[in-house]
This record gives C-alpha cells, structure tokens and sequence, in this order.
C-alpha cells in the first residue's frame, strides 16, 4: 500500500486524467483533451499533476506540465465596420490620406499577417485612389471634380496570410469647393436701340449658370460702371438689362455695358462680359442756322442771277434726318414781292439775284 496508489490532476477547463493499469500493474496517466481549445482566448495554460501513494500518511510527487497551444488559421481578419463614409473636399491635393482602414485578425504570425487591396472599384475611383496594401490607408492619387463625379464607392478586402478574408465597403462624398466662375449667358439681346426708347425697355435676358452647388452656386448680377441701365431679377438665375432713362444719341451714340456676375463662395468668383449697345438715330433735332439773324444789303443794279448770299444750317441727326433743305417762306412783303427779286438753291442754301433792283433792298 505503501506504494503509488493514484495521479489526479489540477482543476482545468480542457483536459482530463485517465490512468491506465498495466498487465504488470503499473498505472500509467494519460492526459486527455475534452473541449477544443481556443489559442485566441488562451494561448497557454500550465497542469499540475499528482501522485500518491497509499501509505497511512501519504505522501505525494507532482510534477508541472506546461501546455504551449500554437495557432492554427481560424480567424478571417475583422473590419471595425461594414460600412466607412468619408466626406473629402474636392480640393484635397494628391496623396491626401482619406482615410485608414482599421482591421484586425486575432491570428498570429502569418495567420495574422494582413494584406489589403480593392476587390471591386469603378475605373474612374481607379484613377482617383489608391490603397496602401500593408497599412490600409486610401490616399488619393488624382485630382477629384465635384461636378463630373459626386461620390465614390469602394469595396475593400483585408486577407491574411492563410487565406481567411473580409470586406468592407467605403463610400467618398465628395464635398464640392467654389472652384467655377458664373457663366454669363446672353439668352436674348438687342445690339441697338432707337435713341427715343422709354425707360424700362429690355436691353439683354442673361442667365447666369454656376456648375459648383449650394451657396457656391447662389449668383447675383450687377454693372460696373454708372450708366443709365439696371440689372433686374426675373426668375431664379435669370436677370434683365433695361434702360432707366431716355437716351440721346446725339450725347453719346454707343454704350459699353460691362455685366458682372459673382457668386457667394468663399472666396467668391466672378466673370464679366460687354455687350456694345449702339443707339439708332431718330429725328429729334431741327435744323440749326448758324447765324439766327442775318441783315443783307441788296445793292441796286445787281447783276441777274448772280449769287448774293449763302446762309449755312446744320442738323446733328444722321443720314436722311440730317438732310437739309433750304426755301424761302416769307416771299412777299408789304411794299414788293420777294420771290421776285432773289431765288435759293434748296441743297446749298446759296441765294441769287433774279433780276436787277433799282433800289438798295435790305433783307433780313
């Protein structure tokens, strides 16, 4: 009795004792696996086993067993999420880090030794991002244009080295900047107008386009220089150029309209355009004699026919309404009829004698 007697084991979570007898009778412990075990939650765990004998007062012997559990490829790598939105100004510069993927694998070693690319990515996301495949990080490597593109949408997997392997998907907004100038857009304009237009006449309809969105697209219309035209709104984005007071041609005959457009960005953006507006002649104006008054002596005995006088008008209208005739309206007086004695060429305004005057005749 006195000899060994039993083996028992510590209390454990995974292993079990079973002690064999031999045909000598010697009994032999075997340390047996009950529950799989799970290297992640413990990578090692350490036995003590027992043995005794079977003496009044026993005695005991242990021994330490140490267990090293080594790891196996049972653990795909895990993303922290299934869904990673990113809002990425489109003015970021090349190489902006947009974001880092943060993916685990509880593996160790090559099991959990990660590699990242894209496994599904639209050829034009392919020109504008790139992923790093050791760290995970998306950076872009093109120019991004809110206008042609306004968002991306990536699938990214993480693979370890065993080949266990998860998804994610990320989604770029692109968040647009006031990087275009309004557009001006003449949808309607009169290159010329008559000089006697009353104010309020419509001049120019523009529209004013802006390709950026939000406040970067809000657009409000004005004139740089004083001139007697305004810039009122229609509609959304659409303006009129009217004049606001009579005009005179024979004070200034063309206008350069300089229209601005600007934006409410920041900073704002703006574009200007002329429109050359010429204004058409009317009759507005009566012919002007240069001297109001003229007194002429009609000398007695003149020559028949001969030219005596020539009187000069002018008119500041154009063309045919500047075209000026002369006549004489008063032909008779009290004492002798006019017409009588002196003749006007209508073209030239250049008087002549009709026949010889035996008095000296004053004519106004």
């Amino acid at each position: 009795m006195n000899s060994l007697q039993a083996y028992n084991i510590s209390k454990n979570e995974y292993f079990a004792l079973n002690v064999k007898t031999s045909s000598d009778g010697r009994k032999i412990p075997e340390l047996v696996l009950e529950k799989p075990l799970d290297r992640e939650k413990q990578s090692a765990l350490q036995i003590v086993l027992t043995a005794l004998d079977g003496g009044i007062l026993a005695r005991t012997g242990i021994s330490v067993i140490k267990i090293v559990i080594s790891d196996i490829n049972n653990n795909a790598p895990l993303f922290s999420k299934e869904l990673y939105q990113v809002r990425l100004p489109e003015s970021a510069p090349v190489n902006t880090l947009v974001i880092h993927i943060n993916d685990t694998d509880a593996d160790e070693g090559v099991n959990g030794h990660i590699t990242y690319y894209f496994s599904r990515i639209t050829k034009a996301a392919q020109q504008k991002f790139t992923i790093d495949s050791q760290t995970g990080e998306i950076r872009t490597k093109g120019t991004l244009d809110f206008e042609i593109t306004k968002a991306y949408e990536l699938i990214v997997e993480a693979q370890d080295g065993g080949g266990l392997f998860s998804n994610a998907k990320v989604v770029i907004q692109i968040v647009d900047s006031n990087d275009n100038a309004p557009e001006i857009i003449l949808t309607s304009v009169s290159n010329s107008i008559p000089e006697d237009s009353v104010p309020g006449t419509l001049i120019a309809l523009i529209h004013i386009q802006d390709k950026d969105s939000g406040e970067n697209s809000y657009v409000y219309c004005q004139l740089i220089d004083p001139l007697p035209f305004e810039i009122i709104s229609s509609s959304s984005n659409y303006f009129k150029l009217l004049n606001t007071s009579s005009l005179d041609r024979e004070e200034m005959h063309e206008y350069n309209i300089t229209i601005k457009a600007s934006d409410t960005g920041s900073p704002p953006l703006s574009t200007t355009k002329t429109i050359e507006l010429v204004l058409l002649d009317v009759n507005d104006n009566p012919p002007v004699f240069d001297q109001a008054i003229v007194l002429y002596i009609f000398k007695k005995n003149n020559r028949s026919g001969s030219s005596v006088f020539q009187v000069q008008a002018s008119d500041p209208d154009l063309d045919n309404n500047a075209k000026i005739t002369y006549l004489v309206v008063n032909t008779n007086t009290d004492s002798f009829p006019v017409s009588s004695y002196i003749s006007i060429n209508s073209t030239m305004g250049v008087l002549y004698a009709q026949r010889p005057s035996l008095i000296n005749l004053i004519i106004l």
